[in-house]
This record gives structure tokens, C-alpha cells and sequence, in this order.
């Protein structure tokens, strides 16, 4: 597997510097898929793809168990419970993290585990397929630039 990064993996992005909470956890109990796609639906007034916003909502929970197992942290209740965190109408979607600036280096080191490539600072154009599988992709890499 190859990861292609515009900049470089271990500090790019939107949580560069780490995040304070998942605003989008789903997680038994507190809230359901399709609470959360209702609520989504409603927040955006209608402009959403339904389908995605499921198939993301059914997976979330794993993958946040996912991520527990890898050593982010989360806030936890005494009994150690997720600390779900209620902002919408109906269910809680809001799962803080003390400790969110360690998320770059925690998805770093677990990418470096599992063999997974990094190629930085080349920004991807287009994926390259067949038989509807990615076999390839195509992109340009970032000139450095120098000043005298």
C-alpha cells in the first residue's frame, strides 16, 4: 500500500496539530446511523449524499474502537465508557480527546507498522483503475523552492 502526501504525512492536513474530538461519533447507546444521518441531513438542509453519510455512521464506532486499540485517546467516563458528548437534537456525536495533538504521530507510526509506503509531497491528479480496482495513480511532486 502507498500513501501519496502532499506535503509530508507527519504533520499535514486539517489535524496537523492534532484535533480536541471527533464531532461525529457514533457509538451504541448514545446515538444510531440513522439518527446521525437525519441530524446531518438537517444540519446541511437537505445537501447531503445519504448513502455516504450511512456508510460512514455504520462504520464509525469500529473504527473508533480502532484507534482506542492504537493509543488515541479519548475521553472516557469513570466506568470507561466513551465520554459521548450530546450537541444535536437527537443523539450525542461529540467525542472529546485530552490528548488529540498525538494523532498524526499515533496514524504515523501505526501506517510505519503495518508496511504501508509514503511517498511526500507529491499531490495525486488521478487514480488509475481496472476492472474497477485502483492499479495506479497519477501526480506531480512539489518543487522546493529556494531563496538566495
Amino acid at each position: 500500500m502507498l500513501v501519496l502526501e502532499k506535503a509530508n504525512v507527519k504533520r499535514s492536513g486539517a489535524i496537523s496539530m492534532g484535533m480536541d474530538g471527533l464531532n461525529n461519533a457514533i457509538i451504541p447507546g448514545h446515538a444510531t446511523p440513522e439518527q446521525y444521518v437525519k441530524e446531518i441531513t438537517m444540519a446541511n438542509d437537505g445537501i447531503v449524499n445519504q448513502a455516504a453519510v450511512l456508510a460512514y455512521a455504520v462504520r464509525s464506532f469500529a473504527m473508533i474502537q480502532e484507534l482506542d486499540g492504537w493509543g488515541v485517546k479519548f475521553q472516557k467516563t469513570e466506568s470507561g465508557a466513551f465520554d459521548v458528548k450530546k450537541v444535536h437534537h437527537k443523539g450525542a456525536y461529540v467525542l472529546p480527546m485530552p490528548e488529540g495533538y498525538d494523532l498524526k504521530k499515533i496514524l504515523t507510526r501505526q501506517m510505519r507498522r503495518v508496511g504501508v509506503k509514503v511517498s511526500n509531497r507529491i499531490m495525486a491528479t488521478r487514480l488509475l483503475t481496472h476492472d474497477g480496482r485502483v492499479v495506479g495513480a497519477l501526480g506531480f511532486r512539489r518543487a522546493r523552492v529556494r531563496s538566495w
